[in-house]
Order: C-alpha cells, then structure tokens, then sequence
C-alpha cells in the first residue's frame, strides 16, 4: 500500500537534526511499517552527516550478542583488539565500544536497534546497559539512537511505572507509529469498483495496517479480493494471530489467551462469564484482561437494555479489527480455509442473507469499533473536522464516556448510543450500520423517547450516524426534524 508517511518522517527528520534529543523509542503495531520508516531514514541520516549502524533483533536467538560483536566489527573496520572480541562478551562491553569508538572519530553516528523485544527482555541487561551507556556520552551530541519494535508489553514495562528502566530517560522521544486512517484507504481504492459501504467493511476487518492491505486486490470484485486473501490455502492470516500474541505472551500465557479470545470471538462476555466458561479462578482472568485491555486488544463496553435501561456488567469485545475477524469468522472455519486449493468462494457464505454487509458474530462489535475510534480521532481514523463541526464539538471528544448497544430483534441493524464529551460539551449519538431510507421510520425513531433511565432529553434522536447512503428525501426529513446526520462520505 503506497501511502507516505510524511509526518512520521518529518518527525525522525526534526530529531536527527536536533541538538536536544539523542534517544527516540518508535514504536507501533506489528506490520505496521516501522522497519519501512527506518529504512527510509537512511539516507537523509547520511545526508546530515551520520554513519548508519543498524541491527535487528531475531526471535529465539541464542547468539544475539555474538551476531553484534561481529557485525559492528565488520561495520567498523575494527582490526586491532577490541573487547566485543573477547570469549566473554557483556553488553555493556559492546555498547560501551560502539560509542566510544565514535566518541573518538568525532563523527556524527546513528545507531538503530530495530525488533527490540527479540534482543533482551524490558528488565534484562541488554536494556540497562542500553540506558547506561547513552548516559555516558549523553552530552557529546555525536550519537543518537532509535529503538524500535511491536510489542506493548515490551515497551509499557520498558518504559511506564517506578521500575521501569527507560523512565525518565532525559532528551528522549517517542515516536507511535500507527494505522492508516479510512480516507487514506479509501483513496487507495480509488479505482476499485467497490461501494464505500464495502471499503468500510474491509477497513472493519484489516484495519489501516499496511501490509495486510497490500493483500487485497483492488482489481477483482470485492468478495472475491476478500476471499482470495484470507480464505484460501496458508496464507499469512491463518498463523498471523499466533504471531501477534507471541509478542504479548509466553507460551502459556499465550495458550490461555487464545481461550479467552476464541470465545470472545462468539460472543461478548462478563468477566464473570468468562471464568464459568474457561473453568479458571476470577484471578488469573482479571489479570489476563487487563493485560488484553492494557495492550489494545480488547475493550470493555457497558451494555443497556434497550426496554429497561438498566446497566450491565462491562462485556468485553475484541477491538484490534484483524483479530476480532480472525475469532469470529476465520477461526470456527480455518480446517476448510487451509483445505481451500482452488479459491472456492467461501467468503460468500459468511455474509448474512438478510444483508450483504452483515457478518454473524462480526459486523456488530467491528461497527462498535469503528464508531469509537471515529469520535475518539485516534489510532484507527482520521475523519474529517466537519464531523465534530456537525456535533457542535470544538475539537474531537476527548473522552468516549460510555457506550450502549441496545438489543434489537434485526440482526443486520445496529444500534449504538455513545455518550461522549469534549471540554464541558455532552453529546449523545446515535449510530446504524445499515437502516431504512424511509423517512417516516425517521420521524417514529425521532419522536420515540428513550428509557427514562438514559437521561438524553425530550426527545430521542439528535444526532445519527448513518454508515448507509441516504436519499435526498430522507436528508431533507432529518433537516425539518432538527436531526444531524453524519455519513460515511464524512468518515472520509
């Protein structure tokens, strides 16, 4: 996927050519384009003056410190004794000469260390000598360093709470490298024949991660790019979930996870309901889902009922979009998507019949998703400013208070109350995945109120994100209503 990344450049650019800071942490999702950023940072390094030492982390590697002492040896020219050649080798050893060496060439040098979490746990030695040996040449302004990897729990015990042993670090940066938003995608299918309803879909399921879309083709119709990518044969979705808990996780840890996710891939659950389930003690499931709350994997929605109003227990839903798709629609059928050689269409029995962008199990919390993440203006959307212009809001709403999903007879429409605010500015919302043109149905849901228990005001319907092209008619009805409606145009 093709899409410059001109702020995160700009951002790599303004620290190379600062005189402040000598340390920047980049992190981001796995195969989110971090290494891609790195390798684009060469050349203006060069340009500025630096020698560009680079070195990548492997997973389960033994011999990581040797693999260092030999190839700064080579980077180096280094023919002489040198103490990263010795039998013993030490981190600090080694960092200690790569900097030193520079220190006495009075030459600008970059160091990158990419793939971080595979070098050295967040508390093991490799991170304090890291941390000591900056220190030492803080101040001559000759080197400057970047870490990098995918891991959050590498980088929230790395770099978060008393202990952690990069806080605190003076003249450090960080840099969060993340997904690419729905305008962005859209515009790279711009010559697909697909509706925005379906490149809405697409964007559910993959999020912005960009190698993952450079999967879909934009050059077939959309079912068949869907299914060609991720429903046929060994392709890389079918192992990638393992691959994004093995950064999280121990082996164990990441044997209990994919439980706890393999259910909620079927449905939301209480923590409660979850400990029934799994047979485990409430315990070890408290700390798993905070764990997965804490690393961006699940979200925790308070649910309403639609005819009572009282307030349940938090559910828990997946939130990163590729997982949440994985559990709930590849998981239950992987055994048929490994055994499909011939590119049988099996993405084309997953839609609902009773509408073509419904998906059992999937489109409701993947809408949920979308919507969050659109008035929040993080991580996964960048939509347009007339959208808060529209909710009266003078910037995007800092806080998603609360969300409620009320239960509803039709399973191909969502409903979705949010309770949202941005400095003393209270707005309740409305949102449908798909709902009727009809504007009388407008006029009924307007004049029908909520429960008394929800607090909105007179009436029911003030603002309504509609995720389905309404007809000129219906747009002229929620003008005369006094209703707001935000559609998937504005989205991108």
């Amino acid at each position: 996927m093709n899409i410059y990344r001109p702020h995160e450049l700009g951002e790599i650019n303004a620290f190379l050519e600062s005189g402040m800071q000598n340390f920047l942490i980049m992190r981001g999702r796995r195969r989110i384009g971090k290494s891609w950023l790195l390798q684009e940072s060469i050349k203006p390094a060069q340009k500025l003056g630096y020698s560009v030492f680079s070195f990548t982390g492997r997973p389960q590697e033994r011999t990581t410190k040797q693999r260092l002492a030999k190839e700064w040896a080579q980077f180096s020219g280094r023919i002489g004794p040198s103490r990263i050649k010795t039998s013993e080798l030490d981190w600090m050893d080694i960092l200690k000469d790569i900097l030193l060496f520079n220190d006495e060439r009075k030459k600008r040098l970059l160091l990158v260390i990419d793939e971080i979490q595979w070098i050295s746990p967040p508390d093991g030695s490799f991170v304090g000598a890291l941390k000591e040996s900056w220190i030492l040449l803080e101040r001559q302004q000759l080197t400057k360093i970047i870490v990098c990897g995918s891991s959050t729990k590498w980088f929230t015990q790395a770099t978060e709470g008393d202990t952690a042993v990069l806080r605190g670090m003076a003249n450090a940066g960080e840099l969060w490298v993340k997904p690419f938003s729905l305008r962005d995608v859209r515009e790279h299918w711009g010559g697909a024949n697909w509706s925005q309803e379906q490149t809405a879909l697409l964007y559910m399921i993959l999020g912005g991660i960009p190698l993952y879309l450079n999967l879909i083709s934009k050059n077939l119709p959309f079912v068949h790019a869907v299914n060609q990518a991720l429903f046929c044969g060994g392709g890389m979705f079918v192992k990638e979930q393992r691959e994004l808990l093995s950064l999280e996780f121990n082996l164990q840890g990441e044997n209990f996870s994919q439980l706890l996710l393999t259910e909620l891939g079927r449905y939301s659950y209480t923590k409660g309901e979850l400990e029934k389930i799994l047979g485990r003690a409430s315990a070890r499931v408290s700390d798993l889902i905070e764990k997965l709350l804490r690393y961006k994997i699940l979200r925790g929605i308070q649910r309403i009922d639609s005819k009572t109003a009282n307030k349940r227990d938090y559910r828990y839903t997946i939130c990163d979009p590729y997982l949440l798709f994985y559990y709930s629609v590849m998981g239950p059928r992987i055994e048929q998507i490994v055994n499909n050689k011939n590119h049988g269409q099996l993405f084309t029995s997953v839609f609902s019949p009773i509408n073509s962008l419904h998906i059992q199990n999937f489109t409701g919390p993947a809408f949920e998703n979308l919507v969050i993440q659109t008035l929040q203006n993080t991580y996964f959307l960048n939509p347009k400013p007339a959208i808060f212009d529209k909710l009266f809001l003078h910037t995007a709403p800092s806080v998603v208070e609360e969300v409620w999903v009320l239960d509803k007879a039709k399973v191909a429409q969502f409903d979705i109350v949010v309770k949202c605010h941005s400095d003393s500015i209270v707005r309740f919302i409305e949102c449908k995945w798909s709902s009727e043109n009809d504007p009388r149905w407008l006029a009924e849901i307007k004049n029908k109120p909520f429960p008394l228990n929800f607090s909105i005001g007179e009436s029911r319907l003030n603002f309504l994100c509609l995720l389905t092209r309404p007809s000129p008619v219906f747009l002229k009805q929620a003008e005369d209503l006094g209703v707001a409606i935000i559609t998937l145009e504005e989205l991108f």
